[in-house]
């Protein structure tokens, strides 16, 4: 499963701006820091103050 999400995260580094909402709560395993890393993507820990351009 890790090789198919850094996989498909770098497709979308080529076709897409990702902006991923962490939203975990500390129980649930993520991929947000992996998915991020391989697809220049930005984690967003606080949507109250977000400017997305």
């Amino acid at each position: 499963m890790k090789d198919d999400i850094i996989d498909i995260s770098k497709k979308l580094k080529n076709v897409s701006r990702l902006y991923i909402i962490n939203g975990e709560n500390g129980f649930l395993p993520t991929y947000n820091n992996l998915i991020a890393e391989y697809s220049n993507g930005h984690i967003i820990s606080d949507v109250n103050n977000v400017k997305i351009n």
